[in-house]
């Protein structure tokens, strides 16, 4: 390894935030259109949203990559916006055991997500089945990427069948198929029990991407050929090793390209549902339909399917 590289992996090292968790940050190969992205979720982000629900580790799995994938997808834009991502079922059919998978980002840098499940179905599938495929959880499903850039744009969208054996080939498939960009993506999400409380949830995921062909093609594609050589030596253990850090994990795949990280963004869930706007939503309702929704005691209640926050609202708070 010449001095070169060594500068290198100091000058990744000494940037602290990129060995932590719940960040995303950019990176790129120098004189070269390579950018990439890279994601660490943990206790502030993916554990905080999975263990607010009940989900089957199977699913919560799929929702840890989703969270992953979007932080990877949104932490580069621009707008003050969000984009959402999710994988959805095969509409019509009431016996799949997954009916949707969803994630969101906001370009604060903050994210929810949340699944519905059919518990029977789900537990009759994984009788001698303990790793079921992307089919047989969802069926014919599709895989959609929503960029809401707020009321005043119009909103974006993009699908394509949910065809694959993991979801970072269905993602990679996404931007190659709809953006045009060749891509590739890999997600992981996993329990680590170690040193904490409980069996805490981890997510991460890299992205690389060619957005631009550089000055000659065949040298460009040479480029491309070798980023992704390198990156498919990685392994999903590696990714989701605690151990590894953002940093070193960057260094030992691109150091050879003159690898450069962008500035970390720090993340962490958050739900944007609030009791004041549920008030809101009800000032919309007729009065015989929220009389109907009314509970014994009088109030209507009423629980968030993002974060499970339950909220009672007396109906003197959207008559008055």
């Amino acid at each position: 390894m010449d001095l070169r590289h060594i500068v290198k992996m100091i000058e990744l090292e000494e940037n602290l935030l990129l060995g932590s968790d719940d960040i995303a940050f950019g990176f790129g190969l120098e004189e070269t259109s390579i950018r990439g992205q890279i994601v660490r979720l943990g206790p502030a982000t993916a554990d905080e949203i999975i263990s607010r629900h009940n989900l089957h580790p199977i699913v919560s799995s799929i929702l840890g990559e989703l969270l992953a994938l979007v932080s990877i997808c949104g932490a580069s834009l621009k707008f003050d916006g969000k984009l959402i991502a999710e994988i959805r079922g095969d509409i019509g059919n009431p016996d799949l055991p997954v009916e949707f998978i969803v994630a969101e980002y906001l370009t604060g840098g903050t994210m929810r997500g949340m699944a519905k499940t059919n518990e029977n179905a789900l537990e009759k599938l994984l009788i001698g089945n303990s790793k079921p495929s992307l089919h047989s959880l969802f069926g014919n499903g599709i895989f959609l990427i929503t960029i809401d850039q707020g009321k005043s744009r119009d909103r974006y969208q993009g699908q394509v069948p949910l065809e694959g054996a993991s979801l970072s080939e269905v993602a990679s498939r996404y931007f190659e198929q709809s953006e045009q960009i060749p891509t590739k993506i890999m997600l992981a999400s996993a329990q680590e029990q170690d040193g904490h409380s409980h069996e805490e949830w981890r997510a991460c995921g890299i992205m690389v991407q060619r957005i631009g062909r550089d000055d000659g093609r065949e040298q460009s594609d040479d480029i491309w050929d070798e980023v992704v050589s390198k990156f498919e030596t990685l392994t999903f253990e590696e990714l989701i090793e605690p151990s590894i850090s953002a940093g070193e994990l960057l260094f030992r795949l691109y150091h050879e390209n003159n690898v450069v990280s962008y500035e970390p963004k720090l993340l962490a869930a958050k739900c944007n549902c609030s009791h004041k706007r549920l008030v809101d939503i009800m000032r919309g309702f007729p009065k015989e339909d929220t009389e109907e929704m009314m509970e014994n005691d009088g109030q209507i209640h009423a629980r968030c399917e993002y974060c499970n926050t339950s909220y009672k609202i007396s109906p003197k708070e959207f008559r008055s």
